[in-house]
């Protein structure tokens, strides 16, 4: 229908147009960009507890891969690496180029400087990237082996892509077919949208239908709130804040009540 044409026509021509949208750069757009590019390098690269939190996205998978898949799927990954995967997604062979927008961005505009001072810049973002780009590619690879698992005994058609399709729901991406209208526009829509995907992912992970009625329902809930909430906020935080000794295990428990009730708050 017409409702739908007007959703997808959109996302075809920037496609077609690898996200080049028209933007007038004036003065206050590039102070953006700049602003923009500068809160990804410092936020995100060179953090190893950013690294660590990439890891968090496996519970996300465990939404819609079976848990016995995502243990056959971690097996394949200690045994053989991302290798097979590289090889046979095509998701995962330019993983590295579309991990993230803003990201994605700051590469092609550094490269394209022909300076030596350039391609420093562009080698040390490199650096930078390379931990939460080798964890998400771990995070994927083993979302894709379990997916694999999962289509091959459900008797799908197409297995591996399948799996990408999975990977594709559950863990973000920069790719501009990947990117939410919004994130498409001119600089102040991706001044608004920086860390944006994670947030949407979730979003559609928790508000998705579940086409089932009574108890099936009732576990189906719980089980999104157990994987794609709870088990986050408690092993992010006693990752990166830990328990003090003289801390009351009160205190603890409204600490991770209220980070539990902040992140879908977030997504909206």
């Amino acid at each position: 229908g017409r409702e739908y044409l007007l959703e997808l026509r959109p996302w075809l021509e920037a496609i077609a147009a690898d996200g080049v949208m028209p933007d007038t750069l004036n003065w206050w757009s590039q102070a953006l960009r700049h602003l923009r590019f500068g809160s990804t390098i410092v936020l995100l690269f060179a953090k190893p507890a950013t690294g660590v939190k990439q890891a968090l996205g496996l519970f996300i998978s465990a939404k819609e891969v079976k848990r016995r898949h995502m243990v056959s799927g971690l097996r394949q990954f200690l045994r053989g690496g991302w290798r097979e995967y590289l090889a046979e997604s095509g998701e995962g062979r330019h993983m590295d180029k579309q991990l993230d927008r803003d990201a994605r961005e700051l590469f092609e505009s550094l490269q394209g400087r022909m300076s030596d001072l350039g391609r420093a810049k562009a080698q040390v973002v490199e650096w930078g990237a390379l931990p939460i780009m080798l964890v998400q590619r771990a995070v994927n690879a083993i979302t894709w082996y379990g997916a694999r698992e999962q289509a091959l005994e459900e008797g799908h058609a197409d297995p591996h892509s399948y799996a990408d399709s999975l990977v594709r729901m559950t863990q973000t991406a920069g790719g501009v077919k990947d990117l939410a209208a919004i994130q498409r526009g001119g600089e102040p829509f991706k001044m608004l949208t920086v860390f944006f995907s994670y947030r949407q992912i979730l979003y559609n992970l928790l508000a998705e239908k579940t086409g089932k009625s009574g108890w099936a329902k009732t576990r189906e809930v719980f089980a999104r709130t157990w994987f794609l909430l709870l088990l986050p906020v408690v092993v992010e935080h006693l990752l990166m804040a830990g328990v003090k000794d003289e801390e009351d295990p009160e205190d603890v428990a409204k600490r991770l009540a209220l980070e539990l009730a902040l992140l879908p708050m977030s997504t909206v």
